[in-house]
């Protein structure tokens, strides 16, 4: 998959939601964003110049 393709999956995903259980993505009424469309929502989502924060995480591993 290329990271375009990615982009416009996991961009969809991200400002539409998943697809509801059992629907198929690419059905009638899914939305799907181009990869431009996704890395312009990200632009304006994000703002300039914002501090970066690293986590980590330690323990547990059993679950969410």
């Amino acid at each position: 998959m290329s990271t375009d393709g990615m982009l416009e999956e996991w961009g969809t995903r991200l400002f539409y939601g998943m697809p509801a259980k059992g629907k198929r993505p690419g059905g009638a009424g899914v939305i799907f964003m181009s990869a431009g469309s996704v890395r312009a929502q990200v632009r304006v989502s994000v703002r300039p110049h914002a501090k970066q924060v690293m986590v980590k995480i330690t323990g547990g591993g059993r679950g969410m």
